[in-house]
């Protein structure tokens, strides 16, 4: 039996804005969970000592979730507009070659994030009905705090599927607390409070007192 789950992201904190408890509960439940993250580790915006810290806080978040394998890949932070889509597709190919996962998740393709959006599109199109990739069954979307949320186009993040992480809200805060250069003060999505929020507004939508939210795009039984 396949266990094997492969999260496909653009950056560092992504996976535990999104997905923290899910990623436990799979693991805790005996199974394989890799990570694949595709941006290199320096952009316009943050000096190269700035992203050692903020990777050396994801391969420590990582560890404390029993992460297997980590797959890195040097597409440029905040300018993946800038790769052909087809580099990005043939390199989660390659990774999808390695990890053959039976469960996919990646990012919302709308993301106001541009590269969320284009990371969502690259692996979905990797993804699309093909003999060579026919062992991955399911494929979810997720949401990223101060990012989909803001998307202002025609297609916004309508969840359609929902994990309860009403025991694990704390734990979760704590993990994202790992990363010291992406905490912000509240109003600020990326805020504990803001965790704490969202975790109870998809509660209203699925009836879990905390609840992390998807879009359930394919599920073959």
């Amino acid at each position: 039996m396949n266990k094997k789950i492969l999260i496909i992201t653009a950056h560092p904190d992504d996976e535990v804005l999104w997905m923290w408890w899910t990623i436990q509960k799979y693991i805790l439940d005996w199974f394989i969970v890799d990570i694949f993250l595709l941006s290199k580790p320096i952009n316009a915006r943050q000096n190269e000592e700035e992203w050692e810290i903020r990777l050396k806080n994801f391969k420590e978040v990582c560890l404390k979730l029993w992460i297997n394998e980590i797959f890195y890949s040097d597409f440029p932070d905040t300018s993946f507009d800038s790769v052909r889509l087809l580099d990005l597709i043939k390199k989660i190919e390659e990774v999808l070659d390695i990890s053959k996962p039976k469960t996919v998740y990646t990012h919302f393709y709308n993301d106001l994030n541009i590269d969320h959006g284009i990371v969502s599109k690259a692996t979905l199109t990797a993804l699309r009905p093909f003999w060579k990739y026919s062992f991955v069954k399911t494929i979810f979307m997720f949401e990223v705090l101060s990012t989909t949320e803001l998307a202002i186009w025609k297609d916004t993040f309508i969840p359609n599927y929902y994990e309860n992480i009403e025991n694990f809200i704390e734990n979760k805060k704590k993990i994202f607390s790992i990363y010291e250069t992406e905490i912000r003060e509240f109003p600020h999505p990326r805020s504990f409070e803001w965790i704490e929020v969202l975790a109870k507004y998809r509660w209203m939508e699925s009836w879990l007192k905390y609840a992390e939210a998807f879009i359930l795009y394919r599920n073959i039984n």
